[in-house]
Formats: C-alpha cells, structure tokens, sequence
C-alpha cells in the first residue's frame, strides 16, 4: 500500500478538540514526507447531512460496488466512525479516535470495503477483529503525543492540582474536599461560565481559558499534580465501557506531572502498564495520600516518563503506521 497525503479539516474546523490532530497531521506528514491535504469545505458539510440522517434512513452516500484502492491512499484522523460518511468516495485510510459499543453494529457497512482501519483502543481492535473474521485489517496505534512538547522540567511549578478538560467528577469532588481540608493547596478545573469553558482556581478564581494549545499546555507545564481517567469510568461518557488510554495522561507526563488517577483496569491501561506511573484512586484517603505524598516530593521520574512515551511520540507512531501499510 502507498500513502500520497493526509487530509486535513483545519482550513475550516477550529473546535479546540482538533488542535492536537492537528499537530499529529503535521507531524505525520514530515516524518512521512507526504503533504497535507485541505478538505473541500462545501462537500464535506454537504456530506454531513448524510452522515447525520444515516441514522434514521440507513442510506450511505457510497456505491454498493466501490472498492477502497491499496495505492495513492490518503490517511484521514477521525474523530469518531461516522466520519468517514463526510469522506465518501475518497481513497483514504482512517484512523478513528473514539469508538465506542454502540457505534459497532454499523462498522461493517461502513468499513466493508476498505483495505486497513486503524483504532485507538485495544479493546476496539479485539471486539472488532472477533466481529469481522479478518474481513477488514483492523491495527491499533496508541492516541499520540506531538515531541514539539518535550521541554526540561519545570523546577518552579506554582499550581498544585489540576484537572485539565473534561471533569472526573469523582476526582474532583475529591479535589475540592481536599482544598477545604487544606486551603493553602490550589486545584485548578475547569467549568462552565454562561456558556463558555472557562478554568477556575480555588484560591484565585476564574483565570482565563486557554484555548491555545500553547496556553494549554503551559498550564499543565506549570502544575505539579494532574488528575487523568478513562472517559467511561465514573459514568463520565456513554462509552460501553471502553476506555482508551486518552491524550490527557501524555499531555500531562510530557510536563512531567504527577499523575492521580481513575480509570478501567481494561487491556488499553494493563498493556501499558499505566499503574507504574498513576495510582488508580478508589477513596478519598487514598487520594489524599497520594496528593500530600507528591507535594513534598520533588519530581524524579523524568527518565521513566521519557522511556515511556517513546512509545507515543507522533513522529514514532507514523513510521509504525508506514510499517503496517507495507506490510499490507
């Protein structure tokens, strides 16, 4: 199989989800030396329409006969499965981002006619590859991490806590139990303000919204403690109970923050041995235990963070793709 581009949706979609698929996509097209591709707005949201009434007609814009070529293909990140509905017609290789239970039952009348689909969650890649009998390659690749965040720790870190994106509620009810135990320790989360996201510190109030990716990761660089989980533990996202390895936990070891957890001990986190470097909380005594003992620890895991996320370094993970599309 032979790669000539990666499609993009970043002359249009400014949603800040995308921010790090976009990174992923620049880093994919220098490793693979391959050019990125601009989506035609106007078909893709026209497109949209069908993908948004497939649920209802079971219709699908794509011809009963049409075969995905193994040359000149095109790789396209999508954020969930019906996506590819908005690529219809296009010679591309997907790589699906969430997946979740009750999305299955359509793969095979979206997939059937495609060489390779890459997944995000080895328990995605298990279920499917018993569904379908090897009659679509299904390959797995870890969500990945861009190396252009890789910078020296930060010896002066003045946020205590933070839980970065979508709140666990269960981690940050602790949290804010904790800062009452505790005033003098700051959490920082976010939340909604009259419609708008918004991060808030218990000592200092709502601080900005760092939407930038560059703003975004700079407050993870300065935080000494992050809160991660698995987005179906804790009733958290209607997922079926899988529960993918999510960007948050590589965002916030290449800061080099402590890691406090909650997530499923699923094939995804047992693989990855994720226990080693996040203890997976199940009291409030336990997380405070965790929190005071990292506070007055001063942060030694940098040679184990960096051994681990060779692993999810973007640059890395195209050659692994480039590996899996040759060997097709």
């Amino acid at each position: 199989m032979s790669l000539s581009g990666i499609y993009t949706i970043r002359n249009f979609e400014k949603w800040p989800s995308w921010q790090c698929v976009y990174e992923w996509e620049e880093d994919f097209s220098s490793q693979l030396g391959v050019r990125l591709i601009y989506v035609n707005e106007v078909r893709y949201k026209f497109l949209s329409i069908y993908r948004k009434l497939y649920r209802v007609t079971n219709m699908l814009p794509i011809k009963g006969k049409q075969k995905i070529s193994a040359d000149n293909l095109m790789l396209a990140f999508l954020m969930g499965p019906y996506l590819v509905i908005n690529f219809s017609g296009k010679n591309i290789v997907p790589i699906i981002i969430d997946f979740w239970v009750h999305q299955l039952d359509d793969f095979e009348r979206l997939f059937k006619k495609f060489e390779i689909v890459f997944v995000t969650s080895l328990q995605i890649k298990e279920i499917l590859k018993e569904r379908m009998k090897g009659a679509v390659r299904i390959e797995y690749i870890p969500l990945p991490i861009s190396r252009r965040w890789k910078r020296p720790l930060n010896d002066n870190k003045s946020i205590d806590i933070i839980q970065i994106g979508r709140k666990n509620t269960l981690l940050h009810e602790y949290a804010l139990r904790l800062t009452n135990e505790f005033p003098g320790i700051e959490y920082v989360y976010q939340e909604n303000i009259n419609g708008q996201l918004h991060y808030s510190s218990t000592k200092r109030g709502v601080i900005g919204n760092f939407h930038r990716r560059e703003d975004y990761m700079r407050l993870l660089h300065d935080s000494k403690i992050s809160l991660v989980s698995s987005p179906g533990i804790d009733s958290g996202k209607e997922t079926g109970d899988i529960n993918p390895i999510t960007p948050r936990f590589t965002e916030s070891m290449i800061n080099y923050c402590y890691l406090i957890g909650r997530y499923s001990d699923n094939l995804d986190f047992t693989y990855w041995k994720i226990h080693d470097y996040c203890p997976n909380v199940n009291s409030y005594e336990e997380f405070k235990y965790h929190v005071l003992r990292y506070l007055n620890l001063p942060f030694d895991e940098v040679d184990e963070y960096d051994k681990f996320l060779e692993n999810f370094y973007a640059d890395k993970i195209a050659q692994d793709v480039l590996g899996f599309l040759q060997r097709g």
